[in-house]
């Protein structure tokens, strides 16, 4: 078993000890044959949510409260996907309805006259959504190549849809948080795994 590195409480860029930080093992079979290291500690998931509060702070989109997402019920009509490759792997989605995604884009736009769609968005909206979701995960990967680890990010997709369910694999580890604000409502989403060099099989 891989020893458990003592993290500092202070968290993020303070002698952080990265992907090491909580290890468990997972069998990746019914007989119990192989099995995956997970590496994966709270403070790596934080770090994007850290990302979103500080561009909405350099953007003026006010944050009122975080809270977690389990057992509330969304509508998600707006999904920005953006793919993470590295130290760890995966998806980071900011997930929405329109009605929100559009007051978002106002604030992001202040002072910019533009005209928005009703019950949907249009290629300008869309773009800046994308460029949204593109700042934070820039932001949050940044921040992880402070404490040693690399990662790069894919080009935002952006869906939009009546109603939307996002799904990602299940050996994905997850972290998922809801931010309010006068904007309405915004549901960050994060599923990562180790990447191959962080694998084992018995």
């Amino acid at each position: 078993m891989v020893e458990e590195s003592g993290l500092p409480v202070q968290g993020i860029g303070a002698g952080w000890c990265g992907v090491r930080g909580i290890s468990k093992w997972r069998f990746d079979s019914p007989y119990r044959a192989s099995y995956t290291e997970q590496c994966m500690d709270n403070r790596i998931f934080d770090v994007f949510l850290q990302a979103l509060e500080l561009i909405f702070t350099e953007t003026g989109i006010e944050i009122r409260s975080v809270e977690s997402a389990d057992k509330q019920a969304f509508t998600d009509q707006v999904v920005t996907t953006i793919g993470i490759a590295g130290t760890v792997k995966g998806n980071f989605l900011l997930c929405t309805d329109y009605a929100s995604a559009n007051n978002i884009i106002r604030g992001m736009l202040r002072g910019v006259s533009i005209a928005f769609q009703t019950g949907g968005l249009g290629e300008l909206q869309k773009t800046a959504l994308g460029e949204l979701a593109n700042q934070i995960s820039g932001r949050a990967v940044t921040l992880l190549s402070d404490v040693g680890m690399e990662c790069g990010i894919t080009p935002p997709i952006i869906i939009t849809a009546e109603k939307l369910t996002s799904h990602v694999s299940d050996l994905a580890e997850s972290f998922s948080r809801v931010v309010k604000g006068p904007f309405g409502v915004l549901r960050l989403f994060i599923a990562l795994s180790p990447s191959a060099g962080f694998e084992k099989t018995s």
